[in-house]
């Protein structure tokens, strides 16, 4: 049975996109950011386009906005900023750099413009950590409390209408929840009534009122969410990262804006290139497979945490994927790794992929049981 596996789609989700100074305001009680040492710019863009385009991945980008207001608009929102009502951010954007931006985000399609946020933390007297989230407030004892629906919607519409107002005219179908902080089945409610069909987020990190230890994937107000690992060689901050020295992983990868970057923007394609060739080995690794886009990679998850495996009295593998969800936001196929080639009973199978040492091979499911011989 070791032959055949269903494997763990490999994902990238970038948190922190959208901001164009890049500095850490933390230590002047201001936004994280980005934390690169200089601005963003068109080029940035370009590097994650490349990086998609090289895995044939929509990569899932996490962007906070508050930078891209063109005429004050969020004014109305003090708690996005130190700057509370004295916001002034059309006092000193770049609108050519912005929309040179908007048009390379737009036009690519690999880049998948996720919420994240707005300006990455909601500023008031009664919040400890004021940069921890829109979302989410910290009070004494770091208990993590919802902001005010009212102003949740607020920022969303606003994130939305500043992709109009650039003509990004792409669906948010995904969620980032700024710094890790999140309720399950709490935000998502409203999240829901904005099209947002997936969220990633960091299950070791997430609050779960209910006690219910969540495993990989869950299933929350309709929305699938997803774990994210971060890799544990790459520093948050890190730039200019030769990712020949990245430990292989077969499992989501989640990361930060600068870990595809280079302090030199006419540089970043070395760290693109070092980091495509990083995801190439992975392939290489029988238990996973790249994945295409969040719905690819939430529904071979499913897959591979709901179906049975076992080898029946011929020595075939049996998948049972009787309790394996069936969600429109799902695809309707998964993916088995076979280190030789097999034939299949219950549905219709394809080759998708060869490795070197083994076949990743698609299943279109017309049964509830899955033969593999």
């Amino acid at each position: 049975m070791s032959d055949i596996v269903i494997p763990q789609p490999l994902q990238i989700v970038v948190d922190d996109l959208g901001w164009f100074c890049g500095d850490d305001d933390r230590k002047s009680g201001g936004a994280s950011r980005s934390g690169m040492p200089r601005r963003h710019g068109y080029r940035d863009y370009e590097a994650m386009h490349e990086l998609g385009k090289a895995l044939d991945q929509k990569i899932v980008c996490g962007f906070c906005l508050a930078e891209w207001d063109p005429d004050n608009r969020l004014k109305k929102f003090p708690q996005i900023s130190k700057y509370g009502e004295n916001w002034d951010n059309a006092r000193y954007i770049d609108m050519d750099e912005a929309k040179r931006c908007a048009k390379i985000i737009n036009d690519s399609p690999y880049i998948d413009v996720a919420l994240h946020g707005m300006g990455h933390g909601y500023y008031c007297d009664e919040n400890l950590n004021n940069d921890t989230s829109d979302f989410y407030i910290v009070k004494a004892g770091k208990i993590k409390e919802m902001t005010d629906e009212g102003y949740i919607r607020g920022i969303i519409e606003s994130f939305l209408g500043i992709l109009e107002y650039y003509g990004i005219n792409k669906k948010v179908t995904s969620m980032i929840p700024p710094t890790g902080v999140y309720r399950f089945n709490e935000l998502s409610r409203i999240l829901a009534d904005f099209g947002i069909k997936y969220v990633s987020a960091g299950f070791w990190e997430m609050i779960v009122d209910s006690g219910e230890k969540l495993e990989d994937i869950a299933v929350e107000n309709g929305i699938i969410t997803m774990n994210r690992y971060q890799p544990e060689a790459n520093n948050w901050l890190a730039h200019s990262i030769d990712y020949g020295n990245v430990p292989l992983r077969v499992y989501s990868f989640g990361s930060h804006w600068p870990n595809w970057l280079h302090e030199e923007p006419d540089r970043n394609m070395e760290v693109i290139k070092s980091a495509v060739k990083y995801f190439y080995r992975c392939a290489e690794l029988q238990g996973t497979v790249i994945s295409r886009d969040m719905k690819f990679a939430v529904t071979q998850t499913m897959f591979r945490k709901h179906s049975t495996v076992t080898e029946n009295e011929k020595g075939e593998t049996v998948i049972d994927i009787s309790k394996v969800p069936r969600l429109d936001t799902m695809n309707n196929v998964f993916y088995v790794n076979s280190r030789f080639p097999i034939t299949c009973e219950g549905g219709t199978m394809t080759e998708y992929a060869g490795k070197k040492n083994f076949i990743t091979y698609e299943i279109k499911p017309e049964s509830n049981v899955i033969i593999l011989k």
